[in-house]
């Protein structure tokens, strides 16, 4: 087989790896087991793979950078997948080059141009919460490559994103299975999509269910700790509180604890709280946080791939990749009270 018609991705599937262990071995990185090396190796000779020098970016190019820019450096969750893009790239040989939007509502376009401009990376790895319209200017397709975290449906780019829908319903069946039938939602951000999906996922799973949709146990958030802890209060100072509260990322379910303790709630015993994530400080919370795992390693390593493909294959269709969550029981949930607690009482 002629060698400029084999690509990295066609190596990986001879081989049974993945395109990043590919291009792990082929950029010499350590941490490669020996026998799976031998297998790859053996898959690019008998090949015949060689580098394409049109996409040699990031399979042993021009800069082996990739740029990933998100939207705010103070998220807990952009910190820990920017930890582990960091981990994945580097493992694979590349270097990251790392840029902010600086906040929800700045749009990144500047930044995305000013990194294609002076060629500075071969490719970009995109975490933003809302979809820019400055993506559909064409240009900037041809420019740099790029995937895009978190944004399913995108019609410009390939896409890596977690199962945010399937992921709540997971959180809401298995409160039900405990006996709760009154459950709080304090949401994200509604303009990314996360925010959204997640509460398409609770609203669809409270009417399977047949449980409490009482539109007042739903508190607008935005993944952070102030807007929790203010819905929080909100919920306790209800007639008829809930006794269980699910919370749209871990860093908001701390909110609701504290928010939950000060107000004489013990959790779980009088109340149950859920987040979302499984960040390193859901461990740490007290009581230990229950919450819905997403994959965020497993998120920058298919990313990665992505965008290795695009680079390799630029005229290929646009795909997208959900990857699931998982439910991740600790101490923070429990059955519902006897008797429902409230502040009055």
């Amino acid at each position: 087989m002629p060698s400029s018609r084999v690509t990295m991705v066609e190596v990986a599937e001879r081989a049974g790896v993945s395109h990043s262990t590919v291009s792990r071995v082929l950029s010499g990185a350590v941490g490669v087991h020996p026998e799976t090396r031998d297998v790859v190796l053996r898959a690019v000779q008998e090949m015949g793979y060689t580098v394409n020098s049109g996409a040699r970016s990031l399979a042993g190019g021009r800069s082996s950078v990739v740029g990933v820019v998100v939207y705010d450096f103070e998220s807990v969750y952009v910190a820990r997948f920017v930890t582990a893009m960091e981990r994945v790239l580097s493992a694979a040989g590349y270097s990251m080059l790392l840029g902010s939007a600086q906040g929800r509502d700045v749009d990144p376009h500047p930044h995305i141009a000013q990194l294609a401009q002076h060629n500075i990376c071969d490719g970009l790895i995109l975490l933003f919460p809302g979809y820019h319209r400055s993506f559909l200017d064409e240009r900037n397709r041809q420019t740099l490559p790029f995937v895009l975290i978190d944004q399913p449906g995108s019609p410009i780019a390939d896409s890596v994103y977690v199962d945010n829908y399937g992921g709540v319903r997971q959180a809401v069946e298995y409160l039900a299975e405990l006996g709760h039938r009154r459950i709080g939602y304090i949401g994200g951000h509604m303009m990314t999509a996360a925010g959204r999906h997640r509460l398409d996922g609770f609203r669809q799973a409270l009417h399977e269910l047949q449980l409490d949709t009482d539109e007042r146990l739903l508190a607008e958030g935005d993944f952070r700790q102030p807007a929790a802890y203010e819905g929080t209060r909100q919920f306790l100072a209800l007639d008829d509180p809930p006794t269980a509260i699910f919370a749209g990322s871990d860093d908001a379910a701390v909110a609701v604890i504290a928010a939950c303790q000060e107000q004489g709630f013990e959790v779980p015993n009088d109340m149950s709280v859920v987040g979302f994530d499984d960040l390193p400080l859901a461990e740490l919370a007290r009581p230990p946080l229950t919450t819905i795992r997403q994959p965020l390693d497993q998120v920058a390593e298919r990313a990665l791939e992505q965008l290795i493909r695009r680079i390799e294959e630029p005229k290929r269709g646009f795909e997208e990749l959900r990857l699931a969550t998982t439910l991740v029981e600790r101490e923070s949930t429990g059955p519902p009270p006897a008797r429902p607690k409230s502040v009055r009482s």
